[in-house]
């Protein structure tokens, strides 16, 4: 391309052809008493900078954008930089609320430091967030943005860290150029009530955690051939889908390995497992892919067999997310693949000389099966 011409394509690029909005903020840093539970590091302003890029999609009276942002630390602790896609909906009074979610790479501790320094088990964690706001007009907006960053219990080690302040927006899009994204109504699949059966393969692993004498991890990781049923609803607005989902995987699982002490066995049974959670797919003619995030609840039953006997029995709540696609092969039924990662919380087993272990379980799962819409 001859350099004048060149030069006029770069003149006529304006920053509202890639970014639809970028957003401002002073936050409050590692703030105690929300979703990671407590305060680490020391208290400080963290300044954050987002910029959304253009939407590319409308669902539910909202849009999707993807964005990259960053929140620096001003006293040199935990920074991150992360990338997210944002749903967001604004009524007609100007007030708006959006959530996103993504993938947040740090710069602080992994392991154990000091009592000063979060221990977020991982370089690369998920990022969830929530905002709500007011827009003056088209292009100004204040909102208070609250965001998390943790491991989901993939790893033992997942302290997490919230940050909580107010950011002011500037927004480039034009009014009006926003209804010119189109969707395609023509295919009405995913929507509606659904049950389904599918067999899965688990990776299950369950670690103990000694402190009484020194800081000790002793695993133990097993497989298992296990199926699970799930019902839900699919509620499906242009080619989004949003749906709430119940699933269950009936049976037990057992692990045991000689203790970090002595001759003692340390043991964990885990039971039924049941997750309720919420998904979001994207349709592709008869093709979805999805991710869904939610809780599982099951009991368990951790014991140290030997000289320092000890046993806990109770029912834990773990952090479930999962990746997946689904395809229609008739109107009614669709095969569904998927991959899901539990990661529970731990439970303290007393010894009776002194001193506990803290035993975890996490499961990663492949799972395919099949689902039945009901029209």
């Amino acid at each position: 391309m001859p350099s004048g011409l060149v030069a006029q394509a770069v003149s006529q690029t304006s920053p509202a052809d890639v970014i639809d909005e970028l957003r401002l903020g002073v936050l409050n840093h590692d703030t105690p008493g929300l979703w990671s539970g407590f305060r680490s590091e020391r208290a400080a302003a963290d300044v954050n900078v987002e910029a959304f890029f253009r939407p590319l999609a409308s669902a539910f009276g909202g849009y999707l954008r993807p964005s990259v942002g960053a929140t620096i630390n001003t006293r040199g602790d935990t920074s991150k930089a992360y990338a997210d896609l944002h749903w967001e909906y604004t009524a007609r009074n100007g007030l708006f609320a959006g959530i996103g979610l993504g993938a947040a790479f740090h710069n602080g501790a992994v392991t154990f430091v000091n009592a000063s320094h979060k221990s977020l088990g991982s370089q690369l964690l998920f990022h969830p967030s929530l905002e709500i706001g007011y827009r003056f007009d088209e292009v100004n907006s204040i909102s208070i943005y609250f965001d998390h960053m943790s491991n989901g219990n993939i790893t033992r080690i997942n302290e997490g860290m919230d940050t909580l302040g107010v950011r002011l927006g500037r927004r480039f899009d034009k009014p009006g150029k926003r209804e010119q994204i189109e969707v395609d109504d023509a295919e009405r699949g995913f929507s509606g009530p659904y049950a389904g059966l599918a067999g899965q393969y688990q990776a299950g692993t369950a670690d103990w955690y000694w402190f009484g004498g020194g800081q000790q991890i002793t695993g133990a990781t097993r497989p298992a051939a296990r199926f699970a049923g799930v019902a839900g609803y699919n509620f499906r607005s242009g080619n989004g889908v949003f749906g709430l989902e119940a699933s269950v995987e009936p049976g037990r699982q057992k692990f045991a390995v000689p203790c970090h002490f002595g001759a003692a066995s340390c043991e964990l049974t885990v039971g039924t497992i049941y997750s309720p959670s919420a998904r979001f797919g994207w349709v592709f003619g008869k093709t979805m892919p999805f991710f869904s995030a939610g809780i599982a609840v099951a009991n368990w039953n951790a014991t140290v067999a030997g000289a320092l006997n000890g046993r806990s029995s109770a029912s834990h709540i773990a952090t479930k997310v999962a990746i997946g696609v689904e395809q229609l092969i008739s109107d009614d039924i669709s095969l569904r693949a998927e991959v899901l990662h539990y990661g529970f919380q731990s439970s303290t087993v007393p010894l009776n000389f002194g001193g506990w272990d803290n035993a975890q379980f996490r499961s990663t799962t492949g799972r395919l099966g099949l689902s039945w819409y009901f029209k």
